[in-house]
């Protein structure tokens, strides 16, 4: 909210910023086309955040993703994914080893893109992120990816919109209660629905939602088999 409210603040000066033109209905699908896109190429984004969802155009309208500073090749003769990277609440639990899939001592996948594309759904439809009482204590975790030792934390005064890059020290993890009990159980915990219920989110929306933010990535939708979701196709017609 406070970047949404400087962008307002300084729309006139628009030789000097980027213009904030409002969220659009048609978000969710065009993120999703792209994500399809990086995925089939296999390439993981790693950051989706507002920040990096870009409006090309107004009429008509053409969202894009934006941001590749830490997207990762995932092809077979690539370093595996194991570093703790991204935006705080963006991330999946498998990044944060929080998952029982990751603790397992398999690295991250495509997947970690689906969890943050639940993440920023529900922040559209209700203002609000999920597991959004976040705070950030100590843990532990370790791998083998790009730039291991030499650690520095990037982060704002808010500790939920803290950034980790692959320079993050694996000492520092998102520890919400809530996150880590329903993770736990790996979705036998119930989700979260109150701030989609209070926004009148049709069940379709509730169940696209969940379908992205199973802490299981290996039962999160993929990109192609989102785009046929009902929500996505509803939303469409």
């Amino acid at each position: 909210m406070k970047e949404l409210n400087t962008l307002i603040a300084l729309h006139e000066y628009t030789d000097s910023f980027v213009e904030f033109f409002g969220w659009y209905e048609d978000a969710a699908e065009t993120i999703l086309t792209a994500f399809n896109i990086l995925h089939k190429n296999k390439i993981c984004h790693r950051d989706l955040k507002p920040q990096n969802v870009l409006v090309a155009s107004i009429s008509p309208i053409k969202i894009k993703l934006a941001d590749f500073s830490i997207a990762k090749s995932t092809s077979p003769n690539a370093s595996r994914m194991r570093t703790m990277i991204g935006t705080g609440n963006y991330m999946a639990p498998e990044v944060l080893g929080l998952s029982t899939y990751r603790k397992a001592g398999r690295s991250y996948t495509q997947a970690v893109d689906m969890w943050a594309m639940g993440v920023l759904t529900h922040e559209l439809y209700t203002g609000t992120i999920p597991f959004s009482e976040a705070g950030y204590g100590s843990g532990v975790e370790s791998g083998d990816e790009e730039t291991p030792g030499n650690f520095h934390n990037y982060s704002t005064n808010n500790g939920d919109s803290t950034y980790y890059s692959a320079n993050t020290s694996f000492n520092v993890r998102l520890n919400s209660p809530e996150l880590v009990e329903y993770c736990k159980k790996e979705g036998g915990t119930v989700f979260p629905v109150a701030a989609l219920t209070e926004a009148n989110a049709p069940h379709s929306l509730l169940d696209f939602i969940e379908s992205l933010l199973y802490p299981d990535p290996l039962n999160r939708l993929p990109a192609s088999r989102a785009l046929e979701h009902p929500w996505i196709i509803g939303a469409k017609a």
